[in-house]
């Protein structure tokens, strides 16, 4: 009898966590919508009148879109605020490790409910651009576009010094893609056993690419995941030591040559952004892989190694020191961590 029970208790624990949409949501969810200016706001079959101040409405949830139209005297604009998954959809994996299959029968049941579907709890209509944001009620100024430095880039002279400019643009309610492009300052060579030679060519430029996700709120504002692209090149005439790889017991030799170094990286980056008074403020730490290929042009013999040859009277073996600008290809493990300030528009 105890095994028969324990058996029901399973069945009745494994049912209330699958189906979670169904079970738990109701066929209708409330909006706060507030507008940018006073306006008449048409909404499925409401009519409602709207400020900066807001009101509740109740909606019938959907898969579609909430189509609502914005009217003022002067002119009536449409648009569409978009569903998303409700969190009681979401609780169906949680019981997906320890139930299993009634789990996965209770996601197919609410994949074709619509109460699986949820709109945003507050809206706030810019009438003068007709987009919305989803804020709160607190913080109901919505931007676009945001124009961002990284001001500590150019202060390591040791580790692509540069000067670094971003333009974030939102995409939509959750998305925003960040396009960055930086000018690459003098390095201090010596770090790498090598000098910059006296009026020598130094170019170099970096381009990126960054796709973001904000997670609790609306884009641009709070926290977030990224995938980021990155390149970086530089082309510098240096002058450095080499010596002959077969013969250490050899003195080693200066030799000026033509240095090409590129870097590739992808970065997958976690990061908070904070905007107050239209400056904002962003921080991310991350991890990523970068390949780098360093090639020499130019030089007097190319089958010996960049490095210096230490010679003690104390030791007979002489010390070897290689350095990292040789020629060639790997694939290093990159922790990015940095703060970027902008100004948002």
């Amino acid at each position: 009898m105890k095994q028969y029970k324990n058996s029901i208790l399973f069945i009745c624990i494994a049912f209330l966590l699958s189906s979670c949409a169904s079970i738990l949501n109701s066929k209708t969810t409330s909006i706060s919508i507030a507008t940018s200016q006073p306006a008449t706001l048409v909404i499925e079959n409401d009519t409602i009148q709207s400020d900066s101040i807001g009101q509740s409405i109740t909606v019938s949830r959907s898969q579609q879109p909430l189509k609502v139209e914005v009217i003022q005297k002067e002119r009536s604009e449409r648009m569409n605020v978009y569903s998303r998954n409700s969190v009681a959809y979401y609780a169906n994996f949680s019981g997906i490790l320890a139930y299993g299959v009634p789990t996965l029968i209770g996601l197919a049941v609410d994949n074709k409910n619509p109460k699986r579907y949820a709109y945003p709890k507050t809206v706030f209509i810019d009438v003068n651009e007709n987009i919305y944001t989803t804020t709160n009620r607190n913080n109901l100024v919505s931007y676009n576009t945001i124009l961002k430095t990284r001001p500590f880039s150019g202060l390591n002279p040791y580790k692509n010094p540069r000067i670094e400019f971003a333009l974030e643009r939102i995409t939509n309610e959750k998305w925003s893609t960040q396009y960055g492009a930086a000018y690459m300052l003098p390095e201090d060579m010596y770090f790498y056993d090598l000098a910059y030679l006296n009026g020598g060519v130094r170019t170099g430029y970096g381009l990126s690419i960054e796709q973001k996700y904000y997670f609790a709120k609306t884009a641009p504002h709070g926290f977030y995941t990224s995938l980021e692209g990155r390149y970086m090149s530089r082309e510098s005439d240096v002058i450095g030591d080499f010596f002959e790889i077969t013969s250490i017991n050899a003195d080693s030799y200066k030799d000026t040559f033509y240095l090409v170094s590129q870097a590739s990286s992808v970065n997958l980056k976690i990061g908070y952004q904070k905007i107050v008074s239209r400056i904002a403020f962003d921080v991310f730490v991350g991890i990523g892989f970068t390949n780098t290929n360093i090639v020499h042009l130019e030089r007097k013999y190319p089958n010996d190694v960049l490095g210096r040859i230490y010679k003690s009277y104390y030791n007979s073996v002489p010390t070897v020191i290689v350095s990292e600008m040789n020629e060639g290809k790997e694939w290093n493990t990159t922790f990015p961590i940095g703060f970027q300030i902008g100004w948002a528009f």
